[in-house]
């Protein structure tokens, strides 16, 4: 799906979250990439996961002010889409499985937020 880097979208297409929208336009070597999970908050998701030890972002880099996005609205998401958007960063030294264990975290929680 969309721009994410490749292998974090193998993992995400095997494990199928249900409502995942990518919200990002980078290209697909680029390693920060926002995800909305629709029907869930991303402060909710951000906290989730913290608690797993994975740290990510609420939001897009360019909405440090509270308020919708402009930049996640340009991208065509609706308000519940920006709601749920998370951005995730995946550096070179980041593994494999560091990568699945996200996806596999990601995947359970948004199953369990969109209950």
């Amino acid at each position: 799906p969309g721009s994410l880097p490749i292998i974090l979208q193998l993992f995400l297409v095997e494990i199928a979250i249900d409502g995942l929208k990518i919200a990002s336009m980078n290209t697909p070597d680029m390693l920060s990439n926002s995800l909305s999970v629709v029907g869930a908050r991303s402060e909710v998701i951000l906290n989730a996961l913290s608690a797993e030890g994975i740290c990510i972002s609420a939001g897009s880099a360019c909405s440090a002010r509270k308020g919708q996005s402009g930049t996640l609205t340009a991208f065509g998401l609706t308000k519940e889409e920006i709601e749920g958007t998370v951005r995730i960063s995946i550096g070179t030294h980041n593994t494999k499985e560091e990568i699945a264990f996200l996806a596999e975290k990601l995947a359970e929680t948004a199953k369990r937020l969109r209950r």
